[in-house]
């Protein structure tokens, strides 16, 4: 029996995991530094709580003439989220409406956007979204999104709107733009009556977007598979060989033969100089310009320069801002004798006239990037966030893709269990995710959903006990309460807690001010208790009573 015990605490302690941790080192297992640092951790003061449904029209009226206390006549504004299309639709006749405008088959193309559980938001205005794209309610779902995006250098087009903005982290895009790459383009705002919703669409880019005052957004190239990459770091490599960087003792003396041979040998490209031709200023500004190309403008050479360097194991990223001819510009930040120095290797060559260029590092004004845009005359971004994490992490760390010089593979990425992310976003429209703007002395919809979709577990029967029932919190030991993170529900209605992508086991949840215990299979326990030694008794909703 014992033995049995044993084996089942075993088997309850290993599916308390969202199928696998969410932070996983690519080789090992493990934890990664990298991928908690690069996440974004900022406190979501407020959110709304989003939610797609697949609904028929009838349904959809229904709730509408409910909402708008039996009025069903006055017009609608349909919004397409992620889009600027918007039309007016009546509730008498919505059908025929979203046909006209969306097609016949508009029921297999989109769904609609409930807000705080409610149609209607603004008193006019219904939300609809392709069924492609993703409503997001916790950074645990965009961090995931982020970290699958990067870990299956998926180009796809993932549309994702949330009620909060959709930036990724400084030191995630310094790491992206390490590589000449990026997760599209930024998050934007818009206010559709009287709710300020955030889009973005999120995939890889071959573009170093957004950083620096200089970059231009809309960049795709198709040709920009992982294979393109990995063979484009082979290329680096070779010229890194044919600099002699690598015969060099020290960091000093390597990144100098680096800057020298690049900054030398290959051409400034004059067509890509102007940003009115946008097609040839984005074809000089990728990673793979000097490789294939063997010209480039700065946004080119200050990639180059970065993944290079950080190939032979020398912290260097990509930084932007305004060089002292008052021009936009990028260069790249290197860590060498103890501090940190702006590089520039932008070549000084034209068609038909050698510039020889000795001298490659600059003085420009620092500016802190997480505080204001480096706009001013000779100012250059820098992030310490992202220079403190370099100082502390593993070269490899900071490769994304590939291997270094040394052979070590990049781990900086953050794989994702498949069935895991499946898991997080599957039924979005039924997973439980809370805010505070959620349920109110007015409305409880946190007790509606709950009524609607758990099944009343075992635990919920009946029993009698003495006068040791504990029927309120005041023996909850407050250093085993959790907040801040999760519901996830199974098709039997049970339901678990995440926080930090784990789901809490034998543990106490505060949530909206009621009080859950997570037993040891990580559901939330139901009717009479023991914990501690001691009863208590939850609802059938699983709060204590």
């Amino acid at each position: 029996m014992k033995k049995m015990l044993g084996q089942l605490g075993v088997v309850a302690l290993s599916t308390c995991f969202l199928v696998a941790p969410l932070y996983v080192k690519a080789d090992t297992n493990q934890s990664s530094m990298v991928s908690r640092e690069l996440d974004r951790k900022d406190h979501l003061s407020r959110t709304d709580y989003l939610e797609k449904v697949s609904a028929g029209t009838a349904q959809v009226v229904e709730g509408v003439i409910q909402e708008r206390g039996g009025d069903r006549l006055t017009a609608l504004n349909a919004y397409v989220l992620g889009t600027d299309e918007h039309f007016r639709v009546w509730p008498f006749e919505m059908e025929r409406n979203l046909t006209d405008q969306l097609g016949s088959d508009y029921g297999s193309q989109y769904d609609f956007v409930k807000i705080n559980h409610k149609w209607v938001n603004g008193g006019d205005s219904l939300l609809l979204i392709k069924k492609t794209g993703y409503v997001l309610n916790s950074l645990e779902e965009y961090n995931a999104l982020v970290r699958k995006t990067i870990q299956d250098f998926d180009l796809t087009d993932k549309l994702v709107v949330a009620s909060f903005n959709l930036n990724e982290s400084i030191p995630l895009k310094l790491l992206l733009a390490n590589a000449g790459l990026s997760i599209g383009q930024q998050s934007h705002d818009v206010t559709i009556g009287s709710q300020r919703l955030y889009s973005r669409n999120i995939r890889m880019m071959n573009y170093v977007e957004g950083v620096g005052s200089g970059a231009i957004g809309g960049y795709e190239n198709s040709n920009a598979s992982l294979e393109r990459y990995l063979a484009n770091d082979e290329k680096i490599k070779a010229l890194i060989e044919k600099s002699g960087a690598m015969k060099e003792t020290t960091e000093k003396e390597r990144l100098r033969k680096w800057c020298l041979y690049v900054t030398n040998t290959f051409d400034y490209d004059l067509e890509g100089s102007s940003i009115d031709n946008k097609q040839a200023y984005y074809r000089a500004s990728d990673i793979f310009s000097v490789t294939e190309r063997q010209k480039a403008v700065c946004v080119g050479y200050s990639a180059i320069t970065a993944r290079a360097l950080n190939l032979m194991g020398i912290k260097a990223y990509v930084v932007g801002g305004v060089n002292d001819s008052g021009i936009p510009h990028q260069v790249t930040r290197v860590h060498y004798d103890g501090a940190w120095y702006y590089l520039d290797t932008t070549s000084g060559n034209r068609p038909g006239k050698k510039v020889e260029i000795t001298h490659f590092g600059r003085n420009y004004t620092p500016v802190e990037m997480s505080v204001r845009e480096a706009n001013g005359l000779r100012e250059m971004e820098y992030s310490k966030a992202f220079e403190d994490w370099m100082m502390r992490s593993n070269p490899s760390e900071w490769l994304v893709y590939g291997r270094n010089l040394q052979g070590e593979k990049a781990s900086a990425t953050t794989y994702l269990d498949n069935q895991a992310f499946a898991e997080l976003f599957k039924n979005q429209s039924t997973k439980m995710t809370y805010s505070p703007k959620a349920s109110n002395d007015n409305n409880q919809p946190v007790e509606e959903a709950y009524a609607e979709e758990v099944t009343t577990s075992s635990h919920s029967s009946s029993a009698t006990f003495g006068t040791d029932v504990i029927r309120n919190s005041r023996d909850i030991n407050p250093k085993n309460v959790v907040s801040q993170g999760t519901w996830y529900h199974n098709k039997q209605g049970q339901y678990r807690y995440a926080v930090n992508g784990q789901f809490v086991q034998n543990q106490w949840v505060k949530d909206n001010n009621y009080y859950y215990y997570c037993g040891s299979d990580c559901n939330v326990v139901t009717g009479s208790y023991q914990i501690e030694g001691k009863w208590y008794v939850f609802d059938q909703f699983g709060r204590l009573t």
